[in-house]
């Protein structure tokens, strides 16, 4: 076995380190952009504002990636401080499960295995799940592995940190389960004392059991729907394909390992790893597309990989040169991750800059509370209904600068309002946009009505973080009144933001001689980017109305903008205004 001074785990340790320190830079140059999306921005806002540790649905294993920021918290450190700590907390944990192999259970191989975990088969869940219940389920596996596998004497300080680690476990994302199970099996023909192996089977059934009668939850109704459905539906050839193409370095790293097991003739870790990862792959396609699932469902592919190199590779090799293999097998799958999570980051960055510059613009207004139309947050592209609204996100962003933002999309506040005042419905409609492919009227009536209605579904603010007047009421940035664009300033400026890896932001400056430009669909105003040698365009609604001047960030990727582009503003497809 890896021997715990030999020269090239020696070298490994500080490798590992050096990859920690890469993942810590990352996580603090990203602390903004891993509020993404509404899971992970809600989650740390719940821990802001209730000062305590937050969850929605009985999955208390996120209280181990709240710790940092609920810190911050308790010291009265200031909401940058916040999204920092939140940001480099999951990184710290990581690291922590890291040293606890390396230094009490001479387990250097526990390093490579932390790396892969938070990296491999990561791209956006790096930015929208940073939190991430699979891969910390998956590290708690780890170190359940470990502790069992351990030669001291089982008094009951490892019956307790058995029994802990359970709890979290059973209180986790189901999706762990299947790397739970494979590593039980697996060692269970293969640790020389079970007393510690049937303890912890004890414990996780005794939570589950208690968990499931007496705290019935919302992984109870998963469970249910799995096997009550009536239909189900099989991915294609293309999925896979598809699914093979977004994660590559996984399924590289596990036909290594597949090939591995097979010459060593481990046929019953073969059956099992593939049992394992059908297993998974059933209870994706249950509830959605196997290439379009939410990111974190695939992490569970990393967590039974890990667990065989951990008890099949590293567990069992004699030879050092079979181990190093493996070790740098590691390094390279999470450097490669690493990469690929930098890719997708384009999108992501532009995202929260249009937060951010909406933020700037709108603390100049009266007010904390504003509405923005669908159309002109998200673009055409996007269908407004599987967008998530940017409430938590701007909160957490604005708090952290001048003012306090509330930003609201109209067409989500209009589902909301239905399903909050059951048997009420709005003048005119609403239309149902997910059967009809239309959107909410926007009229003065809704317009009201979702004025009237949205305080009410507002939570109690922590005003030391959040500060938010309470007599303020929503103003609506895209107005439904006649455009005039006489008298518009050519004072317009564009220019790059901030460059990233795979592409960059234009920053635009609208500004006007008094005469507002609105942004609303009916008028059709519109940014458009055009480059030399390009067949396309690149066009994106206005967010907000040019009251006086305004801030646009528009997303340009390396692959299309390779000469010089010229910025128009346009209406209805006729340029008015040339942006110099």
């Amino acid at each position: 076995m890896f021997q715990t001074h030999d020269y090239h785990e020696k070298r490994l340790f500080w490798l590992y380190n050096l990859g920690f320190l890469a993942l810590g830079f990352l996580a603090t140059y990203f602390y903004e952009e891993r509020i993404y999306g509404s899971d992970a921005s809600s989650y740390l806002f719940g821990v802001v504002n209730t000062e305590w540790f937050y969850t929605e649905r009985g999955r208390i294993v996120i209280w181990l990636s709240q710790c940092l920021p609920l810190l911050t918290v308790f010291l009265g450190l200031s909401m940058k401080s916040v999204l920092i700590a939140h940001s480099l907390g999951h990184v710290l944990f990581f690291y922590a499960v890291f040293l606890l192999g390396h230094f009490y259970f001479q387990r250097t191989y526990v390093g490579a295995l932390m790396l892969v975990v938070q990296t491999l088969a990561v791209t956006d869940a790096y930015f929208a799940w940073p939190y991430g219940e699979v891969y910390y389920g998956v590290a708690l596996v780890v170190l359940l592995i470990e502790t069992l596998k351990h030669k001291a004497p089982f008094n009951y300080y490892p019956a307790i940190f058995i029994a802990l680690i359970c709890v979290f476990l059973i209180t986790g994302h189901p999706l762990v389960f299947p790397c739970l199970g494979l590593s039980m099996v697996l060692l269970f023909f293969q640790t020389e004392s079970r007393v510690k192996l049937f303890w912890a089977a004890a414990i996780m059934l005794f939570i589950a059991g208690f968990r499931f009668v007496f705290f019935p939850s919302y992984d109870g109704d998963l469970a249910n729907k799995f096997f009550t459905l009536n239909s189900w539906s099989f991915p294609s050839a293309d999925d896979y394909r598809s699914l093979i193409y977004a994660y590559y370095p996984l399924w590289i790293s596990m036909v290594i390992v597949f090939v591995y097991l097979l010459v060593k003739n481990r046929l019953i870790s073969v059956i099992l790893f593939i049992a394992s990862l059908l297993l998974i792959s059933l209870v994706i396609i249950r509830f959605s597309s196997i290439s379009g699932a939410t990111q974190q469902y695939y992490q569970a592919y990393t967590g039974v990989f890990v667990v065989l190199v951990q008890i099949e590779v590293f567990g069992t090799v004699k030879r050092n040169k079979t181990a190093v293999f493996f070790s740098y097998l590691l390094l390279v799958a999470a450097l490669i991750s690493v990469y690929e999570i930098c890719s997708v980051s384009g999108q992501i960055v532009a995202h929260i800059q249009r937060l951010k510059s909406l933020a700037k613009d709108l603390s100049a207004y009266d007010g904390n509370r504003f509405v923005i139309k669908g159309h002109n947050m998200y673009g055409d592209s996007t269908l407004i209904w599987q967008s998530s609204e940017p409430f938590h996100e701007m909160l957490l962003l604005s708090a952290a600068r001048e003012k306090t933002i509330l930003l609201r999309v109209f067409e989500r506040g209009m589902e909301y309002h239905e399903w909050h005042v059951n048997g009420l419905n709005p003048v005119e409609g609403p239309e149902d946009p997910r059967s009809k492919r239309k959107v909410y009227h926007d009229n003065s009536s809704n317009r009201q009505l979702m004025a009237d209605w949205l305080p009410t579904a507002e939570p109690e603010f922590n005003q030391k973080y959040f500060y938010v007047k309470p007599s303020s009421i929503y103003r609506f940035l895209n107005k439904s009144d006649t455009i005039n664009l006489h008298n518009v300033q050519k004072l317009d400026i564009a220019y790059l933001l901030a460059p990233t890896i795979n592409g960059q932001m234009l920053n635009v400056e609208l500004c006007n001689n008094g005469s507002r430009i609105y942004s609303d669909a009916k008028n059709d105003v519109k940014l458009m980017i055009v480059s030399d040698g390009q067949s396309d365009t690149l066009i994106q609604p206005l967010t907000k109305d040019v009251i006086r001047c305004s801030t646009e960030i528009i997303f340009i990727p390396n692959t299309w903008c390779k000469k010089e582009c010229k910025t128009y503003l346009v209406t209805k497809g006729k340029v008015i205004i040339e942006l110099r």
